[in-house]
């Protein structure tokens, strides 16, 4: 792994914004803990028996068969290994490729 996927602190100017990162046994990031004015913590999933990102706190993130990134979004509901997608409407951020 290279040293950006080893990162566990960012910092930017004094008292602004400090970031946190803790990982699995594998080097999945796990947990980003985000620290303002307070903090915010989100826990990063990921799909069953696979290192492939589900959901990092913001975007939920669904794979073809062969491991490519086919879409994202920042709307959507998870049930078990399932992501479903609002692909439109106020706010909505949605990707396909």
């Amino acid at each position: 792994m290279n040293e950006i996927a080893q990162m566990l602190r960012v910092y930017q100017e004094a008292e602004a914004r400090t970031e946190e990162y803790q990982y699995d046994a594998a080097g999945n990031r796990k947990i980003t803990r985000i620290t303002l004015v307070q903090i915010a913590e989100f826990a990063s999933l990921y799909y069953t028996n696979s290192d492939r990102l589900k959901m990092d706190g913001k975007y939920a993130f669904a794979y073809d068969n062969a491991g490519n990134l086919v879409k994202k979004g920042n709307t959507f509901e998870i049930s078990g290994d399932m992501v479903t997608f609002t692909i439109s409407g106020e706010g909505v951020e949605y990707w396909e490729y």
